[in-house]
């Protein structure tokens, strides 16, 4: 365990339509800057803490993360610095920088998504230059179970060329499974024994038509289906991953308007929808009750940003989600509320003002 404070995540369940999780804080990524909110009012976001150029955030341009729900651990990429950051928010009032890992011999130009198991405190990073312990590029494994000191792990070595652009990347907790994307391919790794056998390939399914221009993956464990942002395509996509060492594509939901540069997707399991957030500001809701035929409820637009960090985080309690783009207009924290048939009703939005331009939101359960 870390040697930061814990405190395991609080869910409320109730019966009938408040199935869920409900959050009351946030941590808020980006640029060269970490905020800490109060959700308390979703329409009136207050923030808590701040911290600006403090040592691993002083390079202004973050473009991955990751975040440790268990463990309340922030985890961010940078890829001018070539640093990996690791900030305890168990405190939110008083937050700081806890560790980092700089070694550009290992971790070079840092470019996905970082896929976090929070059990076992460690978490997976692209490398997307090429790293020295391999002469690759590579998929790093970094230990922070001491927050104050990362340790690195083994690795995966992704050659010389295309795999550099994996964009789309995320774990499978409770079946220890990383998948990871490129070039339309969907790549799925055993990670259960990084101690023993190390990272073992299972799968590397090749569907150029569903899964090249992939970003933002995230998985329903317990229908044992992945989702993924076909960026370049316009699509959202299903795949059974029941049997990780043969991943099967099962439906796409495509519109050239609506779900132009599809970035960024999340999950109410509870009530079979999916929230895809896009480059150009559109956020959309679909039926994923039957994997094998989504269906497009709902569409909000108007809540785009500049670059590519565009991030969603759900409560399931209140049916809200949050919606922050990297440098939007007064760098807003945009709230839109759903039912559970998937209408989508634009609630307000919060100014942050010049606090925190970057894009990468996390909910989560203060102590």
């Amino acid at each position: 365990m870390s040697t930061v404070a814990k405190k395991l995540q609080t869910a409320f369940t109730v019966s009938g339509d408040g199935l869920g999780e409900t959050f009351d804080s946030a941590l808020l990524m980006g640029e060269n800057e970490a905020t800490t909110l109060d959700l308390t009012n979703p329409l009136g976001i207050t923030q808590v803490d701040f911290i600006f150029n403090e040592s691993g955030f002083n390079d202004p341009f973050y473009n991955a993360a990751g975040f440790d729900k268990t463990n309340l651990i922030g985890i961010c990429a940078n890829s001018i610095s070539d640093k990996i950051v690791f900030t305890d928010v168990s405190n939110p009032s008083s937050f700081s920088v806890n560790g980092s890992y700089d070694n550009i011999a290992y971790i070079n130009q840092p470019q996905s998504e970082i896929a976090v198991d929070s059990a076992n405190e460690v978490c997976f990073v692209t490398s997307g230059s090429t790293a020295g312990n391999s002469g690759q590029k590579t998929i790093q494994v970094l230990d922070y179970s001491t927050i104050s000191s990362p340790t690195l792990g083994p690795y995966i070595d992704l050659g010389t060329a295309g795999p550099s652009n994996r964009y789309g990347t995320t774990i499978d907790e409770t079946n220890q499974v990383l998948y990871s994307t490129t070039g339309g391919r969907i790549y799925s790794y055993d990670v259960s024994d990084l101690a023993g056998s190390g990272i073992v390939e299972l799968d590397n399914y090749y569907n150029a038509t569903d899964i090249g221009g992939m970003r933002g993956m995230v998985v329903d464990v317990a229908n044992e289906v992945l989702y993924g942002c076909n960026y370049t395509q316009d699509k959202l996509v299903s795949v059974d991953i029941s049997d990780p060492a043969n991943l099967v594509a099962l439906d796409t939901v495509t519109d050239a308007t609506n779900l132009n540069n599809a970035y960024t997707v999340e999950l109410d399991t509870y009530r079979n929808l999916a929230f895809v957030y896009c480059v150009g500001g559109a956020i959309n809701c679909i039926d994923i009750s039957d994997p094998s035929n989504m269906v497009l409820k709902s569409t909000l637009t108007g809540y785009g940003g500049s670059g590519q960090e565009q991030t969603i985080a759900i409560d399931t309690f209140k049916k809200l989600v949050y919606l922050k783009a990297r440098l939007n207009s007064g760098n807003r924290i945009h709230v839109v509320s759903y039912t559970p048939s998937g209408a989508m009703t634009a609630e307000g939005s919060t100014a942050l003002g010049t606090s925190n331009e970057g894009g990468i939101l996390n909910i989560y359960n203060k102590v």
